[in-house]
């Protein structure tokens, strides 16, 4: 029974100072954990206008109006481009601009459209 009281002495010890150190460095571990928050599916065009990926030039709401039965926006493209705006503090048709030159340069073609490739033919 000694040995017991013994042991959960040390374990009540051993998390006080594990407790200690987390609240400690929760500077350094507390952003980290905010990129795991919960982010709503984009299951309709209706979520996609409320999370602000809408404009005059990329209107949505014709979509909701024809009763569009897609399920709205590519989920993986609307997360990158909400997070472009999130970071650089830019509108939806500037975050699509960038994710777009993005999406390009990571596929190897210029910002004119063309390939970089030097074995793809641009003319026959």
């Amino acid at each position: 029974m000694a040995s017991f009281h013994l042991l959960f002495s040390y374990a009540t010890i051993v998390l006080a100072i594990i407790a200690g150190i987390t609240y400690a460095t929760r500077s350094i571990w507390g952003p980290r954990l905010r990129q795991f928050r919960y982010f709503p599916v984009h299951d309709s065009f209706e979520s996609d206008i409320q999370n602000g990926l809408t404009s005059n030039s990329f209107d949505l709401i014709q979509n909701v109006l024809a009763q569009d039965p897609r399920a709205g926006l590519d989920e993986a493209a609307s997360m990158e481009i909400k997070g472009i705006m999130k970071k650089q503090q830019c509108s939806f048709d500037q975050a699509r601009l960038i994710y777009l030159r993005d999406t390009m340069s990571k596929n190897n073609i210029d910002p004119s459209g063309l390939p970089m490739d030097s074995k793809a033919v641009t003319k026959l």
